[in-house]
């Protein structure tokens, strides 16, 4: 159950979280802020991050709410991940994001492995997930 929730915020991460940067965090540090938001289940947070177009993709209300409600029966360690930027120009940056997502919930623990490309623009001088 956790993996499959692990998974859907992580495609709703991919989908729709827009990441700040220039004038605040870098696309490394927006990354990680955005990731463990979606991850966390605080979606309210993470939608602050979404590109435009993401935002008007967006999964219904209903279903963020149903990820959310299962995420937050869990806490999460983030201090297994590493963050890289890959690629890097004024427009647009590819971050790295690999190692080991820590959970514990309700009836279980559980390590998830992460290795995932996060696709970001700088959309109005602000670093934003954007795939």
């Amino acid at each position: 159950m956790l993996r499959n929730a692990t998974h859907l915020a992580v495609i709703l991460l991919l989908f729709s979280i827009v990441l700040t940067g220039c004038g605040g965090p870098g696309p490394e540090e927006a990354a990680q802020n955005a990731l463990e938001a979606t991850i966390s289940g605080d979606f309210d947070t993470a939608s602050k991050f979404f590109c435009n177009t993401m935002r008007e993709d967006m999964p219904p209300q209903e279903l963020i709410d149903e990820i959310s409600k299962e995420l937050k029966q869990y806490e999460f360690d983030f201090s297994g991940l590493k963050y890289e930027v890959v690629e890097q120009t004024d427009e647009a940056a590819t971050i790295r994001v690999h190692g080991t997502i820590a959970a514990k919930g309700p009836d279980e623990e559980k390590n998830d492995d992460m290795d995932e490309t996060i696709e970001m623009i700088n959309e109005d001088g602000h670093w934003k997930v954007c795939e």
